[in-house]
């Protein structure tokens, strides 16, 4: 029960905690469109459903890929930065599917390209999120690591939720708003805590 409790503050009277909320549910976000909309709509439409194991594989090395690499980039890069940097890939991606018109022909690996990208994407911002909880609040970890659990559940929820009832690109469109606006936030949480501590320092 302390625990509930102990997270329920977090997100309800801790400002830097309120700001975290959309980029932990962002992550949701993607993670319900690639396992939902794109595999079923995308892949399973245009590839056949028996080379969905071969998307979601990639899907899984690009995790490894995106965690290692935003590991290896906190050494020479801030966090915003690194966010950054996925978000412009994370758009670049999301502007192909809304404007690409596949031909199963040749494109087939634009497919796979994607599932890898995506892959990528995520896990950075899971790590980085996930670091962000245990760096911003030292005194509370677990309920930090509990509200990016809530939150990313949550906006994975909502994703499968609205699925069937919106088309592929306003899907797209939909996600790419919500990342924005939650690296955007996420940004504002750095800078708040920046100004917290130049204030005890």
């Amino acid at each position: 029960m302390a625990k509930i409790l102990s997270t329920a503050k977090l997100n309800i009277f801790d400002p830097t905690g309120r700001l975290l909320i959309p980029i932990a549910f962002s992550k949701g976000i993607i993670e319900g469109f690639v396992m939902g909309q794109f595999t079923r709509d995308w892949m399973t439409c245009y590839e056949g459903i028996e080379y969905v194991g071969y998307g979601i594989s990639l899907f899984g090395i690009g995790s490894i890929m995106g965690g290692y690499g935003s590991g290896l980039l906190s050494y020479i890069m801030t966090r915003r930065m690194i966010l950054l940097v996925a978000l412009t890939f994370e758009t670049a991606t999301g502007l192909l599917l809304l404007f690409w018109e596949p031909n199963v022909a040749t494109d087939a690996w634009i497919f796979y390209a994607a599932f890898c990208l995506y892959g990528a994407i995520y896990t950075s911002r899971k790590t980085l999120i996930n670091a962000s909880y245990v760096i911003f609040f030292p005194a509370n970890k677990e309920a930090g690591s509990s509200s990016f659990t809530l939150w990313g559940a949550a906006g994975a929820a909502v994703a499968y939720l609205i699925s069937p009832m919106i088309c592929n690109r306003a899907y797209v469109i939909v996600m790419l708003a919500t990342s924005t606006f939650g690296v955007s936030l996420y940004f504002a949480a750095e800078r708040l805590r920046d100004q917290e501590q130049n204030k005890t320092g």
